[in-house]
């Protein structure tokens, strides 16, 4: 479900004051609320204090430690009782929120494989058939296929990134097109204004190796003459997953 917001922004997404009324009316003293919007809180006593917290930044996968605690967490309150029922939500209800509802439908063996959980989702979810849309989201989904497949146990590794090719970066007009590696992926403002203030750039010919572990946010910034960036694009990484 989308956000139970207040004041202005109630009247784009869902009404606090409708959201808890449907609960109420329909699942008394039997739901529990998950909330995945990063930097985004309300009152637990709202709905009785049965609120799970999983930040997750907007438009990004979560992290991959964040999954499986959720869904063992979501499995245990609807196997409590057969009257149990879960709501989950982040900011507009279908990015984030579907990556980890397919991942608890993948952890129960809903579907034998994830593309069949994700078109699941679409399909129940939305009128266009478009869930879980953005590409890193669907490859954690995959990710979390295979630790549950193999029965994985997630260990965070540490590497040293040495470097980044790019083959034919787009150079629009007189910008100057720069590398930030951010460390981990962040739930909160506050954590991604502190890993901006120590960006690492890369250079084309310089050696300058950097430290990462856990799931590693990669942003290509444009910047410009006039002391303005543009982010062009941005994608993750789950090294545990790659080949070295």
């Amino acid at each position: 479900m989308g956000y139970p917001a207040k004041s202005i922004e109630r009247l784009y997404r869902n009404s606090m004051c409708h959201t808890v009324k449907f609960l109420e009316r329909n699942h008394a003293g039997h739901y529990k609320v998950f909330n995945l919007r990063g930097n985004y809180f309300y009152k637990v006593e709202k709905f009785h204090g049965r609120v799970g917290l999983y930040h997750m930044k907007d438009h990004h996968p979560p992290r991959l430690d964040l999954m499986d605690p959720f869904c063992r967490e979501v499995n245990e309150y609807l196997k409590a009782d057969p009257r149990n029922v879960v709501a989950v939500h982040c900011k507009a209800g279908k990015g984030r929120t579907g990556v980890m509802i397919c991942a608890y439908l993948v952890s129960i063996n809903f579907y034998t494989l994830p593309r069949q959980v994700m078109d699941y989702y679409s399909i129940v979810r939305t009128v266009n058939n478009k869930g879980v849309t953005i590409p890193s989201q669907r490859r954690y989904v995959y990710y979390f296929a295979q630790m549950h497949k193999y029965g994985l146990t997630y260990t965070p590794l540490r590497i040293e990134l040495v470097g980044v090719y790019v083959e034919r970066p787009p150079q629009p007009g007189y910008s100057i097109i720069e590398w930030f590696f951010l460390s981990t992926l962040c739930a909160l403002r506050s954590e991604e204004e502190k890993l901006w203030a120590g960006k690492v750039p890369f250079g084309k010919d310089s050696y300058n190796p950097s430290m990462l572990s856990f799931d590693t946010d990669k942003t290509c910034v444009s910047r410009f003459v006039l002391f303005r960036n543009h982010r062009i694009f941005h994608f993750a990484l789950r090294f545990c997953f790659q080949k070295i």
